[in-house]
């Protein structure tokens, strides 16, 4: 029971008094109540404290809770990030200025190697010609040297080969200038009659090869003169090696009504191999001098 709903005394009956400090007593027994207000004003603090308390707890637990959840997000996500490096294929941010090796990127050719001449598919066509540096010096000191002063370049050809287009050739020469040595194909035909030559066919032992150049032509003292220069492929250069070793080459002329035949010389075949020395030397990077 309440004790402000106390109005007799709980322990004889009679009736309580309030006295000069407020409080209900029993003027038969002498117990002592406490009034409404006296009750409120010790009971409140206390009181008080209970609801501070019972606000408290659940802040507090809800502060656990939010650390907690936290915590489990930042794992989530710290493991997260470590499987994403860890995946095989990715490439991570402080990898991405690195080249990866493992790619195999075709587009790019691949370079050189340092000590591999760059002329190699032709001194691999020109494997049947013997060259060494002596051989070299003297056949470089006989042949015909011809500089441009303008220019810089070098014609390198036989002493025997013709200096002038109206005299009937067979011969091959190099011009070395700064780009490295080239080698020249050129024929020359003198007659009497036209053929107007747009073709010929070399045959070396019965190996025919076929050459469409394009021919100039010219006359004079009752002679004319048809002839071509030309650089010669590479893919033409074992063709001119099988001609400096053949036993027999003959040459035909074909023009649009007529076509002859003329035999390649020894001599001729000679100067032919003397040139393909010289030009597999200056590959090479012998020196003449």
């Amino acid at each position: 029971m309440e004790p402000e709903n106390l109005s007799k005394c709980t322990n004889c009956g009679a009736p309580l008094v309030q006295d000069a400090a407020k409080k209900l007593k029993c003027p038969y027994c002498g117990s002592d109540y406490l009034t409404p207000s006296a009750e409120q004003e010790i009971t409140a603090p206390a009181r008080r404290q209970d609801i501070l308390v019972s606000q408290a707890e659940p802040q507090n637990n809800n502060g656990g809770y939010f650390v907690a959840l936290l915590l489990v997000v930042m794992v989530i996500i710290g493991g997260a990030l470590i499987a994403n490096n860890n995946a095989p294929g990715d490439v991570k941010y402080a990898d991405s200025l690195v080249t990866d090796t493992t790619r195999n990127d075709t587009t790019v050719a691949e370079s050189p190697k340092k000590d591999e001449n760059p002329y190699k598919p032709i001194l691999d066509a020109l494997s049947g010609i013997q060259i060494d540096s002596q051989t070299f010096k003297k056949l470089y000191r006989k042949a015909y040297r011809k500089a441009d002063k303008f220019t810089g370049n070098i014609e390198i050809a036989d002493q025997s080969s013709p200096r002038y287009v109206n005299i009937n050739g067979f011969y091959i020469y190099i011009m070395n200038d700064s780009s490295g040595p080239t080698l020249r194909f050129a024929t020359q035909y003198v007659s009497n009659d036209w053929l107007f030559i747009n073709e010929m066919i070399i045959n070396a032992d019965g190996e025919n090869s076929t050459l469409t150049p394009e021919f100039k032509r010219d006359s004079g003292d009752g002679s004319i003169w048809e002839w071509c220069d030309m650089s010669v492929p590479d893919e033409n250069i074992p063709m001119l090696v099988k001609i400096a070793g053949a036993k027999k080459v003959s040459l035909r002329y074909s023009g649009d009504k007529y076509y002859q035949v003329v035999k390649v010389t020894a001599k001729q075949q000679a100067a032919i191999k003397r040139e393909l020395q010289l030009y597999k030397g200056l590959l090479l990077g012998y020196k003449g001098h």
